[in-house]
């Protein structure tokens, strides 16, 4: 399988997702500050303005549980909970 190279993976509708991933996180200024360079640094338009958009669509945030979200690799493990239910 062709791999592809990291610019080809930067794109608007990725930086969309990563942000409105945040969001239901519970959001992060970290994530707000890197994802805003790396756009920029892959030559994609995505601004502030976007983040406001995604914030104004109103992503509800997980809630744990016995039906949780999976944790991305790294990612904060208070999303998905103790991983039992009651």
């Amino acid at each position: 399988m062709p791999r592809s190279p990291p610019r080809a993976l930067a794109t608007r509708d990725a930086f969309e997702n990563a942000m409105s991933l945040d969001i239901a996180m519970g959001g992060s200024t970290n994530t707000v500050l890197h994802l805003l360079a790396a756009a920029q640094e892959a030559e994609v338009d995505f601004t502030m303005a976007d983040i406001d958009r995604l914030l104004a669509r109103g992503a509800l945030p997980v809630q744990g549980g016995a039906q949780h979200a999976e944790v991305p690799h790294g990612g904060r493990t208070g999303l998905a909970g103790d991983g039992h239910s009651g």
